[in-house]
């Protein structure tokens, strides 16, 4: 039951059209902080202990942040609800212009090796909480950044 939900979830998605680029506004917020070695397993993740450990000679390590601002809204616009790639909602608010909502994404690595979501989808719902239109945001394996499917970066 839970799977055809989210498969139903997943395809109403898919039917959702890009909200268009003119009407937002993308700021990437990328950092070197300090991990601790321990923080990925307080999160509940199923790590090898051997793997991470191999990978992580401690030091600073590159956070992603992004800020997304809604320029323009359109008219059935009502509602902001932000998804990862479980469908799990991180973050929902009412739409408006210069509206910011902010995404604690993590550090680069981890999205990359998939131990963090390497994708979030903003949705605009109407007031009969249907999907108006939609940002899309994912990480690829190889760091590439891509909005609306649209390549805006590399990590």
């Amino acid at each position: 039951m839970v799977n055809l939900f989210l498969s139903l979830l997943l395809f109403a998605q898919l039917q959702t059209p890009f909200k268009p680029a003119d009407e937002f506004d993308l700021k990437i917020n990328f950092t070197i902080e300090e991990r601790p070695l321990d923080e990925l397993y307080k999160k509940g993740n199923v790590v090898l202990l051997e793997d991470r450990l191999r990978k992580d000679r401690g030091g600073p390590l590159p956070y992603l942040r992004v800020r997304l601002t809604i320029l323009k809204v359109a008219d059935q616009e009502f509602r902001i609800r932000v998804l990862d790639h479980q469908g799990k909602q991180v973050n929902s608010k009412k739409v408006g212009p210069n509206v910011e909502i902010k995404i604690d994404w993590g550090f680069s690595e981890d999205i990359k090796d998939g131990m963090v979501t390497p994708e979030y989808t903003v949705l605009f719902i109407n007031k009969d909480k249907k999907n108006v239109s939609r940002i899309y945001m994912l990480i690829q394996e190889d760091g590439t950044f891509l909005v609306n499917d649209e390549k805006r970066g590399k990590f």
